[in-house]
């Protein structure tokens, strides 16, 4: 594996997401959707 792989360009000014913000250009926008059987 790359030592790169996984690590955005840019670094996070937030280190969470609380109500989500807007993506800085050229970041690596995330989404996670957490289920259990079928509900989420």
């Amino acid at each position: 594996s790359l030592p790169s792989c996984g690590v955005p360009a840019i670094i996070p000014v937030i280190r969470r997401i609380v109500h989500g913000e807007p993506a800085v250009p050229g970041s690596w926008p995330w989404q996670v959707s957490l289920q259990y059987g079928n509900f989420f």
